[in-house]
């Protein structure tokens, strides 16, 4: 059996003439010469030590020590790392109980009782942060003890996606952006029109120097946006979805209106009109 424990017994020794001998006793054994002794049973014991110096005069103290079980330890562990809505999630109760004196365990999640066993399924059917935890009943060989280890569980979401087009008639643009929310958790979409400066110039060059312009945030049952361009230049137009979790990553499209002017005015914005 695994209870044994290790005791080094000390003791403050006073002598001016000089130490001969020191002895011990651990209850369950003789003297001995040894500071060192391991039980192999449970229980209370009085250990004693002899000291004796060079005329023979000895003087023997005491102490009593009380060897237990060792305590066991627990965590949990879950089957998905990161799970999402409507995962179904395995929790397994691990123990250390090297002694077996374990008498129960109670596994619970968020605070209902799930199972006694030490394994137990659940579907994370609501988006929110749940808690595992189990209750460890144990007897270290004198007295019953309890102990609680915690786990909480985050659901993650699979995040929106988005896949922007455009339909145009002469300066008037519809943007279409078809967003993908896998768990109906979709918030709201936003526009961010960005124009390339250089076109204000009517030069080509072979990087764009895209200036932000003007957003709009629409709900997410409504996910087109109509603008009338007054000028003209090179435009790309960026779709982002957000699901009060996670923004999609953007998309956009670029477009080139007719008409590019050569006025060098930084004031974007009387570009175009928001429908």
């Amino acid at each position: 059996m695994h209870y044994h424990k290790g005791y080094m017994y000390n003791e403050l020794i006073f002598d001016k003439v000089g130490i001969q001998f020191i002895n011990y006793n651990y209850d369950d054994t003789d003297f001995t010469q040894n500071s060192s002794h391991t039980y192999t049973e449970i229980g209370d014991y009085t250990i004693k030590q002899k000291v004796t110096n060079y005329y023979g005069l000895s003087k023997t103290c005491s102490t009593v020590v009380r060897v237990k079980y060792n305590t066991p330890s627990s965590f949990l562990i879950k089957s998905i790392e990161s799970p999402i809505l409507n995962n179904n999630i395995n929790i397994q109760l691990l123990n250390n109980d090297i002694d077996n004196r374990i008498t129960a365990t109670y596994m619970y999640m968020d605070s209902d009782l799930k199972t006694t066993s030490t394994t137990f399924n659940h579907l994370l059917d609501v988006f929110k942060e749940y808690e595992s935890s189990a209750t460890i009943h144990w007897n270290d060989g004198f007295e019953d003890h309890t102990y609680e280890v915690q786990r909480n569980i985050v659901l993650d979401n699979i995040p929106p996606e988005t896949d922007l087009k455009y339909e145009w008639n002469l300066n008037n643009y519809t943007f279409i952006s078809n967003a993908y929310d896998f768990e109906d958790l979709l918030e709201e979409v936003e526009f961010k029109l960005y124009i390339d400066s250089n076109s204000i110039l009517e030069e080509t060059p072979e990087e764009p120097n895209w200036s932000y312009i003007d957003n709009r945030i629409v709900e997410a049952e409504d996910w087109n946006q109509d603008l009338t361009f007054y000028k003209g230049g090179k435009f790309k137009m960026e779709c982002t979805a957000f699901d009060g979790v996670h923004h999609s990553a953007p998309t956009s499209v670029e477009f080139s209106v007719d008409g590019a002017s050569a006025d060098t005015t930084t004031n974007f914005q009387q570009y175009i009109e928001w429908e």
